[in-house]
């Protein structure tokens, strides 16, 4: 064989092999392809989750509210008017919960009513609108989707389904009893268990909350040394009562047993207040607001006890507070 035959069957026998492994040269051969699967979705990362709400503080005097934003170390800060409530010139009672806020106002001609406004990205007011005219709106807790509103005429206490843009509807007695108080200022729930101020009778009422927000089971709490008592809070496993006429704030123990007895009732130690209305807490910090300018909102640190201590003037302008709620 010719040294060009050799050169041509090496050649030959170099594209078999090589139509043999790509099966390209029509002679079949090799094996086929594997099916290539097509592309699926894109992968689409979760949307972050919107950051939580600013921490706020409302402030209400009587006649506007100012809104605070509270630092890292829960002090008030940058306080602004929050708006929408001109005209309301005697303003006694607040209740917050996301973006809805409530106040009472005794200066209608008519009956006092119950306004519903709504919290902007800043905590500004706006929307402000009546909902709705009681007999006497001393007291607003937003439990859940009810507000119970407390009249301090009577010791009625009305139980109100909130509706998503903040309306009430199905307004009803919530059914604590007449004959155990003359009035009911305040009311603050922990479970199924409902705690009712009463300014005039200078007690605290422990009731049974049931499925439809009604009332049951109620009887005195045993809180001692109350005198005109304003606002009442709650935080963790203790009770806090402002006493106007005591200068002071009392403090009791939940018991850690679920009958929601109050034990172990004494003045909190706070200082420096002036007729006392109500009382905030976030951590070991608590907030008391004073209807006396000259003392304003009074501010004191939480012992694990719940017992208060360096308590200290926290605007140097004079205000008259009624009440204060965190958000």
């Amino acid at each position: 064989m010719s040294t060009t035959s050799l050169f041509r069957s090496a050649a030959l026998f170099r594209a078999a092999l090589l139509c043999g492994a790509l099966s390209a040269c029509g002679g079949g051969g090799g094996d086929a392809p594997a099916p290539v699967d097509p592309p699926g979705p894109p992968v689409v990362a979760p949307p972050a989750p919107a950051p939580a709400p600013a921490p706020l503080a409302y402030l209400l005097h009587p006649n506007k509210v100012e809104v605070c934003q509270i630092d890292s170390d829960d002090l008030l800060i940058n306080c602004v008017d929050a708006g929408g409530l001109a005209g309301h010139q005697d303003m006694a009672a607040i209740a917050v919960a996301g973006s809805d806020a409530y106040f009472s106002d005794f200066s209608g001609a008519g009956s006092p009513e119950v306004i519903h406004c709504s919290i902007g990205a800043s905590g500004e007011l706006s929307g402000c609108a009546v909902v709705g005219s009681f007999a006497g709106p001393y007291g607003l807790t937003i439990h859940g989707s009810t507000l119970y509103i407390s009249d301090a005429g009577s010791p009625r206490i009305t139980k109100c389904v909130i509706e998503p843009d903040g309306s009430l509807n199905a307004c009803a007695d919530a059914l604590f009893p007449d004959a155990l108080a003359s009035t009911a200022e305040n009311l603050q729930i922990v479970g199924t268990t409902a705690y009712v101020l009463h300014y005039d009778d200078a007690k605290v009422s422990r009731c049974e909350v049931g499925a439809d927000g009604t009332l049951s089971g109620c009887a005195d709490a045993g809180v001692p040394g109350l005198s005109d008592p304003e606002g009442l809070t709650i935080h963790g496993s203790h009770l806090y009562v402002a006493n106007y006429a005591g200068d002071n704030v009392v403090r009791c123990v939940i018991a850690a047993d679920g009958s929601g007895a109050l034990n172990d009732c004494r003045d909190a130690g706070a200082t420096g207040l002036s007729s006392p209305t109500h009382v905030a807490v976030r951590g070991s910090t608590v907030h008391i607001t004073n209807s006396d300018p000259d003392s304003g909102l009074t501010r004191c640190t939480a012992t694990s006890e719940g017992l208060l201590t360096s308590c200290t003037r926290v605007f140097s302008e004079p205000k008259s507070l009624y009440g204060i709620a965190l958000r």
